[in-house]
């Protein structure tokens, strides 16, 4: 007898299940086992869906939506795809990539290396001089900021790598009251070009 619909269900399996005809699901629903496919419409209504491993697997389950169409998402299932325009309804907001004691009593580097790939905004604690080098990971259009403040010290100073391109070709000089907090703004023109400008003594101190 087929299955048309499933209600507060959790299949566990050591094998792969699959799932070939219409399925309509109404209520709570878990899949743990090793690979569960579905080859056909899948309408989850009013249902809570958990996809884990089994038991004793510590890797994250992979949901593959490829060629899917979902319901309140882009066609793919993915959400936002590079191909489609995204439209979001609530802020998207990044935590920042906090390097702390940069440049300081062999805890912190003196050259700094941001990996673009991590993050779009980078909260630097300047304890010593440093060189804010080429970042890695580059790609066109990233936008971001990046928070510079001295320490308790001050005249913390900063020299830049080539790829940090500044108005009128000049790097600035930065805050160097102690505790001053400077802001660079910044937009990835090509592999090699970052168009920045920066914002001083945001604090006022």
């Amino acid at each position: 007898m087929a299955l048309t619909k499933i209600s507060n269900s959790s299949i566990k399996t050591s094998t792969s299940f699959v799932f070939t005809a219409n399925t309509t699901h109404t209520g709570s629903s878990s899949f743990t086992g090793a690979n569960t496919t579905f080859t056909a419409n899948v309408n989850f209504t009013s249902a809570n869906i958990h996809f884990a491993n089994s038991a004793g697997v510590y890797t994250l389950p992979v949901i593959d939506f490829t060629s899917a169409n979902v319901l309140g998402l882009s066609t793919g299932g993915g959400g936002a795809t590079a191909n489609a325009i995204t439209v979001y309804t609530a802020a998207q907001r990044f935590d920042a990539n906090n390097i702390l004691n940069a440049g300081g009593n062999g805890f912190g580097g003196s050259t700094v290396t941001l990996n673009f790939a991590n993050n779009n905004y980078f909260d630097i604690a300047l304890a010593n001089n440093i060189v804010l080098a080429n970042p890695t990971n580059i790609s066109n259009t990233q936008g971001g900021s990046v928070f510079l403040t001295q320490d308790a010290t001050g005249s913390r100073t900063v020299t830049f790598g080539s790829y940090w391109r500044f108005p009128s070709g000049a790097a600035p000089s930065l805050s160097s009251t102690a505790l001053a907090q400077d802001r660079l703004d910044y937009v990835v023109k090509s592999s090699n070009t970052i168009h920045t400008s920066v914002t001083l003594d945001l604090l006022g101190t």
